[in-house]
């Protein structure tokens, strides 16, 4: 059998209670969720871990969605 590592998520929500629900229910399936609650943050986020996927909220605060991507 081959193991293949689990794939991995940042996660930019800058809703807590939304952040926790989409982190869990990737969590069941295996997937590595790293959460961000706003751009910057996000963005460090990405450097440091190297996502497979990134999931990204438009409407953050300091810097919306769209200067993130």
């Amino acid at each position: 059998m081959i193991m293949t590592p689990s794939p991995n998520v940042v996660l930019i929500e800058d809703s807590r209670t939304q952040a926790d629900r989409f982190a869990a229910a990737l969590g069941q399936h295996g997937i590595s969720v790293v959460i961000a609650h706003d751009g910057p943050e996000g963005l460090q986020a990405v450097y440091d871990h190297q996502p497979d996927a990134i999931l990204l909220d438009i409407n953050l605060p300091s810097m919306s969605g769209y200067q993130v991507c």
